[in-house]
Order: structure tokens, then C-alpha cells, then sequence
């Protein structure tokens, strides 16, 4: 969950060399299609790369690895990701190394990560994750990092730690939890930060804080948030980022989970088929198929990886506190085109002979009589 990605990257673009992770299975479920396009996205097969630096890559890699948990495939694509962020230099440029550099958020995500993949967050290589994320709340409640850098601590990873810490038999803490509902503006809505002169809402940590008020079954306080939430939402189904108002997948995948843990099945379901309207389809370049692209521009390479991780937690629909990949499969599944697939309209797929160069060559033949043979051309 890398928080405000979509308005960095409108300034860069991601190059990536994908290693098929595994022989591609056809499929037309939506959020299948999008993990295999992502599966085939990581370098050497077990990472993500990112112009940013190596924080935004192991997020980035982190993050696909609930993709593929909430779509249920590429299991061993996932488990070879977790080792690759398991390796001490890793995981302390990551998250540091629990003594003089410590970052609260990036615990909460790596123990989220670890245990919805079957890893020991108690021991992560021999690290204690659990540990170092709890020595990070204060007597208030608060998690905030150990850094000589800018504190992180919000109320988005506020709901993350404590998200994390219910999936473990101690749960999180009543002090973190009270922290979080202290927090809640006026209207039902989160901050973007802790202590702002003016408490506006956030969507982001709105969208998560409602997951982590579900889980700890503070009711209340998830209404108003959800009423809050509710509000935002387009006619089309959609949600927007709260600078530009730009509809777009990584608002509306997080709406869905938020949605669906507040019991609200309607509004996820419009969210849901506003996110589908986003994946790419057959009739687009095959190696393209199956992502899904951040907005109604379509695909950009600077957006569209961050763009599908998310949307395949909201085209899945299960959320977060909920993911289990214990049962995923290790197939890589590739969008089904023989008759269009997802978001392809019906077309004819991009990979068979277009209709146009079937027309011209039956002309042809008519009109010279002989077997000359015109190739069907493939699009780029």
C-alpha cells in the first residue's frame, strides 16, 4: 500500500524486464487476470523495480504479494517475493534495523504481508517484525517511527498496524485502537495526519481505517466513516484522489474493501464495475492485457503497476484483514481472448487475423482470380 504513488508517478515512468513466473493459464476472471499480468511484471521473477529507489520496489514487491492472495494464484511467484524481502540488507533499507532507524508503517506491512503468505512474522528471517512494530507504540497508543528523518505516523498506518496486529493472537492494543478513534474528524472521516490545525477528511485513510474499525468491531465510529465514504462516490461508481479529483483505480479498489467490510455490498458492487471498466482487454497489445490502467486515459506505464496491485485487492474483494494465501494456486493466469475476454468488447482477439485483412484478401481473390495469399497482419 504505497500511500500517493499515482501523483508521484505522473512525473516518471517504471521500466521493468518481466520473467514469466510460470506457463500462463487462460482465464476471464477479472482479478485473475490482472495478478498474472502482474506476476509477469516482477524482475528475476521476485521483484518489483521502481526509478523512486529500492523503499518504493520492496512496497511495490510487498504489495503484489496481497494481489496474489486476493486472487488466489501465483503462490510461488508470492513466496519467492517474500524471500527476496526477507534478506537482512533488504529489510533494513526497508524498514531499518530496529535499534536506531525503526519504521512503524513498513513493520505493520511486512507482518501483514508475511502472515497472509504463510511466513512467521516472529521470525522473518530470524527477525522479530511483531517486536519491533510493538516497541514502536507509545503509552498513548501511538505507532511512530525512530528515525532522524520525517516521522510517518498517521492514521493510514495507524489502521495498517493494527490491521496487522488482529490477524496475531495478542491483537492490537486498546490504547492503538482508542489512538485511531481520537483521530476520527468531526464528520466520520480520517486525516491524512495526526495533529493538523483543520481535521479534513482523507480518502486513503478513511478507506483504510474503516477496514481496522470493522476488525476491532468499533461500530460507531466505522458508520460514520462509512457515511463519509458513501458521499464520495460518483454516479459512475468511482471514487477520486482528494487533490485533483481524478477518478481512478487506486481510490476505488481501496473503496471496495472498505465497502464490502462495512456491509455494504451495493455501493462495492458500482465501485467494482467502474474498476472492471479500467482493465485492460483484448482488443489492446497482448502484453498489455489484463493490467489495469490508474484512470479513463488508459495504460501508462508510469501508473499502470501500482494501478493493477491495488485494483486486484478490489476486483477480488476481500479485504485485507481477511487475506489468506494458504489455499492460492501457483498458476499464473493470462486473460482468455479467444472470444474477447475482460474489457474486450467482443472483439476478435489481438493475436488472430483481423476482420478488415479477411475482407481485403476474400476481394482480392475474387478480383484477380488466383491464389494470392495476403497474411493477416497482428497489432503491435
Amino acid at each position: 500500500m504505497l500511500k500517493r504513488l499515482a501523483a508521484l508517478t505522473l512525473a516518471a515512468s517504471f521500466t521493468f524486464l518481466g520473467t514469466p513466473a510460470a506457463a500462463a493459464a487462460p482465464t476471464t476472471d477479472p482479478a485473475d487476470a490482472a495478478a498474472g499480468w502482474l506476476a509477469g511484471r516482477l524482475a528475476d521473477g521476485d521483484h518489483f523495480v521502481s526509478p523512486f529507489g529500492d523503499a518504493w520496489a520492496y512496497g511495490l514487491t510487498l504489495d503484489s504479494t496481497l494481489s496474489f492472495a486476493a486472487a488466489g494464484v501465483a503462490k510461488t511467484t508470492a513466496g519467492k517475493a517474500i524471500t527476496w524481502l526477507s534478506q537482512t540488507d533488504r529489510l533494513e533499507a526497508y524498514a531499518g534495523n530496529g535499534t536506531d532507524r525503526s519504521i512503524a508503517g513498513r513493520y505493520a506491512k511486512l507482518i501483514l504481508a508475511a502472515d497472509v503468505n504463510g511466513a512467521d512474522p516472529a521470525n522473518f528471517n530470524g527477525v522479530d517484525l511483531v517486536a519491533r512494530l510493538t516497541a514502536r507504540e507509545d503509552a498513548n497508543g501511538r505507532f511512530a517511527d525512530k528515525t532522524s528523518g520525517t516521522d510517518s505516523a498517521s492514521p493510514f498506518n495507524q489502521s495498517l498496524a493494527i490491521i496487522a496486529l488482529e490477524r496475531l493472537p495478542a491483537g492490537a492494543s486498546a490504547n492503538a485502537v482508542k489512538y485511531l478513534l481520537d483521530a476520527q474528524c468531526p464528520d466520520g472521516s480520517f486525516p491524512f495526519a495526526f495533529g493538523l490545525p483543520t481535521c479534513a477528511g482523507d480518502s486513503d485513510s478513511t478507506t483504510l481505517a474503516m477496514q481496522a474499525l470493522a476488525v476491532v468491531g468499533e461500530d460507531t465510529a466505522l458508520a460514520k466513516a462509512t457515511a463519509w465514504i458513501v458521499a464520495k462516490q460518483k454516479a459512475n461508481g468511482a471514487f477520486a484522489d482528494d487533490w485533483a479529483g481524478v477518478e481512478n483505480a487506486n481510490n476505488t479498489a481501496m473503496a471496495v474493501l472498505a465497502l464490502k467490510a462495512a456491509g455494504k455490498d451495493t455501493e462495492a458492487g458500482k465501485a467494482l464495475a467502474f474498476l472492471k471498466t479500467l482493465q485492460v482487454g483484448c482488443d489492446k497489445p497482448e502484453a498489455n492485457r489484463g493490467a489495469v490502467a490508474y484512470d479513463t486515459t488508459g495504460y501508462d506505464e508510469s501508473t499502470v503497476d501500482y494501478a493493477t496491485i491495488q485494483a486486484v485487492w478490489g476486483l477480488a474483494g476481500t479485504p485485507l484483514a481477511s487475506l489468506d494465501a494458504s489455499s492460492s494456486v501457483a498458476d499464473v493466469p493470462a486473460l482468455k481472448c479467444e472470444t474477447g475476454g475482460t474489457g474486450g468488447g467482443g472483439q476478435l482477439p489481438v493475436t488472430g487475423i483481423q476482420l478488415w485483412t479477411i475482407i481485403v484478401v476474400g476481394g482480392g481473390l475474387v478480383l484477380i482470380g488466383a491464389g494470392v495469399v495476403v497474411l493477416g497482419r497482428r497489432r503491435a
